[in-house]
């Protein structure tokens, strides 16, 4: 039985995320994980995300944005549309006068910069391959 002020269930990116946000308070965190720890490999781009400069800016935030930007890609347009009807919406980079629209991670790259960072925090308690029995 484990006691601590927040419990959150997925360390996925954003349940490790918010465990990286709430770490400053001094509240004793667990983060559950069905699934395996993030491990360093070779980025393989097989699952990625786009994140947009919100999403940098929390990440730069935490900390982790350095690791995740050495990998990731920056993306200047988007074409969005439904292969069900005629709705179709276009961004441009230069059009918003950015540099760039956003960056597509590698989805373990951005785990493995989060897990990395949470490392510091000794109030987070991170427990992988493991399951949930019950609550209180």
């Amino acid at each position: 039985m484990h006691n601590n002020d927040i419990t959150i269930v997925g360390a996925g990116s954003a349940g490790l995320t918010l465990a990286l946000l709430l770490a400053p308070t001094g509240l004793k965190i667990t983060v559950l994980e069905q699934g395996y720890a993030p491990t360093q490999q070779q980025v393989t781009h097989q699952r990625v995300s786009a994140l947009n400069l919100a999403s940098k800016r929390v990440l730069e935030h935490v900390g982790a944005w350095p690791a995740i930007a050495a990998t990731a890609a920056a993306y200047h347009q988007m074409q969005v549309w439904d292969a069900d009807s005629f709705g179709r919406i276009e961004f441009n980079a230069g059009q918003e006068r950015l540099s760039q629209l956003g960056w597509i991670c590698d989805n373990e790259q951005i785990r493995v910069a989060l897990h990395k960072q949470l490392q510091q925090h000794a109030n987070v308690e991170l427990l992988f391959n493991c399951t949930i029995n019950s609550i209180a």
